[in-house]
């Protein structure tokens, strides 16, 4: 893995939580009290200064052929101020510094910290293939890209959530089940977006009876490999909604059941590895050429 793609992934993850985790307690109106995750977010917010700094000078490394050593001040400077990528990293940093007054705050107001991240994380699209098309499929495209961000984000988001309610034991056990079972409409949404952007931007790379060949390229056969673990991750969803959750919904909304608890944390842990994988090949399907050229 190189430097760029560690990069890359590691800033998907980090706006992708510092999210997705504040709009799935707003979507799944958690009983949680938004004020436990506050100190991780925050944490994510500090990292994410000096992830985009050096995800941002890195692409420019890789574009100029040098090291990052050996980059001139005034090509940074041209970049950052005069070029598409430049002015979403800037975009970028201008949100994260609303995103941290707004941590700092004793009482942080949840929608609009989500709408400040939602921009953060909007701006990544800038550095991916959509970013290299003009006109109309160029704005068509980056749109694509970021509902297909935000959708997976509200994804991660919620797992991450669910984790830090099942993980704070069984005084939790009512608000984990309660926002599990609200996520059953929410997530099947954020299916449907995933799917259907995903499909869009696949059209604009090639038409369908190109798609065979794809696999002949790294590009194709990271895609399906994206496709399969996207797969794997419905599945567990389908597990956790109609196996697990069921166990631990009694007659009055809860069962204490410490069995079904612990496979339900399991099958989440799982699935949050599928959805870190999935990102890990977004962040290099993002630098690959689809004709393998």
């Amino acid at each position: 893995m190189s430097g760029l793609e560690l990069a890359r992934w590691a800033l998907y993850v980090d706006l992708g939580v510092l999210f997705g985790l504040p709009t799935a307690i707003i979507l799944l109106r958690s009983e949680a009290s938004p004020d436990f995750a506050r100190r991780p977010l925050l944490v994510l917010a500090i990292i994410s200064f000096p992830l985009s700094i050096a995800g941002f000078l890195i692409l420019v490394a890789e574009m100029a052929g040098v090291e990052i050593s050996g980059l001139e001040p005034d090509l940074i400077f041209e970049l950052l101020t005069g070029s598409a990528l430049g002015w979403a990293t800037l975009a970028r940093l201008i949100a994260l510094a609303a995103v941290l007054v707004l941590l700092v705050r004793r009482q942080a107001n949840l929608r609009w910290l989500s709408l400040a991240t939602a921009i953060a994380l909007g701006s990544l699209a800038w550095s991916g293939h959509a970013a290299s098309s003009e006109g109309w499929r160029s704005a068509m495209r980056l749109s694509l890209d970021i509902a297909h961000l935000l959708a997976a984000s509200i994804w991660i988001g919620a797992l991450a959530l669910f984790l830090a309610m099942l993980f704070r034991g069984a005084r939790t056990a009512s608000h984990t089940v309660a926002a599990l079972t609200r996520f059953a409409g929410i997530g099947s949404m954020m299916m449907g977006i995933l799917l259907a952007t995903g499909i869009a931007n696949l059209l604009f790379i090639a038409s369908p009876d190109q798609w065979p060949g794809m696999l002949s390229f790294p590009y194709g056969r990271l895609f399906l490999l994206k496709l399969c673990a996207f797969l794997g991750m419905l599945a567990l969803a389908g597990v956790n909604r109609f196996v697990l959750v069921p166990k631990l919904q009694g007659q009055d909304g809860v069962a204490a059941n410490a069995t079904a608890r612990r496979n339900l944390k399991l099958s989440i842990v799982l699935e949050t590895g599928l959805g870190l994988g999935v990102l890990l090949l977004v962040a290099t399907l993002g630098l690959l050429d689809p004709s393998g050229s």
